[in-house]
């Protein structure tokens, strides 16, 4: 609830970094080359971490934008389609957008 999000290797469960975003996130997705990751925002918005920074440092978001129109409705879920070159995503209201 307070827009940290820890990011762990599943292999040794070794810790590679924190990322603050600016809101909760309900759903997170990672592109197929896993240097970006996506997260759903309440407050609407998509927002996008690049993961190639230097390990184990805070990161920020490096830009966001509304997944659909002007609704300001939580995203309740962010996945990645067609290989990594859509994302899709759905509002708590039913919205869904690619």
């Amino acid at each position: 609830m307070d827009g940290t999000c820890k990011v762990w290797t599943l292999k040794n469960g070794r810790h590679l970094r924190t990322l603050t975003l600016p809101c909760t996130a309900f759903s997170l997705t990672m592109d197929r080359a896993g240097s970006h990751l996506y997260a759903g925002g309440s407050d609407g918005r998509v927002h996008v971490v690049s993961l190639s920074s230097a390990a184990n440092t805070s990161i920020a978001p490096t830009s966001s934008w509304h997944a659909s129109g002007n609704t300001t409705a939580a995203l309740v879920g962010v996945s990645m389609a067609n290989g990594s070159k859509n994302l899709v995503t759905c509002t708590e209201d039913g919205e869904v957008s690619v």
